[in-house]
């Protein structure tokens, strides 16, 4: 498993930051190698005395290894070190670098894959983007554009809590530029991650080339497949890539139409109208991106946000 073998190279650096932090201290205390001896001693006797030992005296092990311990602590603190300098330092104190506590994933684990899923998604400095950073002031009222929005939000963060039960399973963004479509669209995409499902993200000028690179050059369809099998797809700025006449638009039906077919649920958004959809990749793909017992198109409408900021 990657995760076992992430935390074992984790607990092998700190053993060995350990060692090096030994072989220092008995540089600067020689004396350190005697209790250790007298340490390792007591640590046998407590282990053959099973708890025989009378408590609270001299000869109960326990009591030994703790008064060593403390002059350890001793030891250490007389050359200016801490008193738990020669612990083992470990990256997470509560599962000691094992991943598990009671066979259940440790929250430094859930954080690792939370992580991984977030590299892996495309959304990797995205993090602002997200339905609680949401900011409906920065809208205008004019035109009912803030209230337009705020319905959108609303039916994105359904989408997120409702997925994978989704009817229609997918969504369709539709309006001009700076309107919020990439921000609703990512927010959806992170509160599915958040949720524990694969998403991945892609733009049309990233599928473009990864067309171009991996699959007509070197013929690897292997990035491909992973657009088609992941939980959700974002797919961003539709329209936008290089219009290379017969290789995206095929191979974009062919996508959607594999992830309609394995029931795996997308969200696409792009600044052309359904005229200009079907004008660029064909009315077949209009009319399976436009089914409506499989898609919820959103109309954004209003001013565009980025124009707003400069004026």
């Amino acid at each position: 498993m990657p995760w076992e073998t992430e935390y074992a190279a984790i607990r092998a650096r700190n053993l060995q930051v350990q060692r090096e932090r030994r072989r220092q201290v008995l540089a600067l205390c020689p004396a350190l190698a005697a209790w250790e001896s007298s340490y390792l001693e007591a640590q046998r006797r407590r282990a053959s005395s099973a708890g025989n030992a009378a408590p609270n005296t001299n000869a109960n092990p326990t009591m030994q290894v703790e008064r060593l311990l403390a002059q350890r602590a001793a030891i250490l603190e007389s050359v200016g070190l801490p008193s738990d300098y020669l612990s083992l330092p470990t990256d997470c104190p509560i599962c000691r670098d094992y991943g598990y506590v009671d066979g259940k994933p440790c929250a430094c684990l859930e954080k690792k894959r939370f992580a991984s899923r977030t590299r892996r998604s495309n959304l990797v400095g995205l993090e602002t983007q997200s339905f609680s950073r949401f900011d409906e002031t920065v809208f205008p009222e004019e035109g009912g554009q803030r209230e337009r929005m705020k319905k959108l939000r609303d039916l994105c963060v359904d989408y997120a809590a409702d997925f994978p039960h989704n009817d229609p399973k997918n969504l369709l963004f539709i309006g001009n530029a700076g309107l919020g479509k990439s921000f609703l669209l990512n927010s959806v995409g992170r509160a599915v991650l958040d949720r524990g499902f694969s998403v991945l993200k892609t733009t049309a000028n990233q599928f473009h080339q990864m067309l171009m690179d991996d699959v007509i050059r070197r013929r690897d369809m292997a990035p491909l497949r992973e657009l088609e099998s992941c939980d959700l797809l974002l797919y961003d700025d539709l329209g936008c890539e290089p219009n290379v006449k017969g290789i995206v638009e095929n191979y974009f039906f062919a996508l959607i139409a594999e992830r309609h077919s394995a029931g795996r649920a997308m969200v696409t958004a792009s600044n052309c109208s359904a005229n200009e959809i079907a004008e660029r990749y064909g009315e077949r793909t209009l009319s399976r991106l436009l089914d409506r017992q499989n898609t919820r198109a959103l109309a954004f409408k209003g001013q565009d946000l980025r124009l707003l900021r400069t004026q």
